[in-house]
């Protein structure tokens, strides 16, 4: 049956918040890692090569774990700091 009024709205702002910080996390990260970003700076002023870390295929795999494993880590901190508190 589906949710009408209060409880549909209240249920789809769980999903958008949660969209939401999946959207920054992408905009975060194309900013840190484009060909003009924070990392390639670093890259550069060490002397080295730039790197499209967004072009490069075999670079997709360790951005995108990467992403997912900092994505959650701020939940999964919230989840753990709220069972120890819950301990007596």
């Amino acid at each position: 049956m589906p949710e009408t009024g209060y409880l549909k709205n209240r249920s789809d702002g769980n999903v958008y918040a949660y969209f939401i910080s999946t959207v920054l996390i992408v905009g975060i990260l194309s900013q840190l890692l484009s060909l003009n970003g924070l990392v390639n700076q670093v890259i550069k002023a060490m002397g080295l090569n730039p790197v499209h870390f967004m072009g490069e295929p075999k670079l997709f795999r360790t951005i995108y774990v990467f992403s997912g494993i900092w994505q959650n880590n701020g939940y999964n901190a919230v989840i753990y700091l709220a069972a120890l508190a819950s301990i007596s």
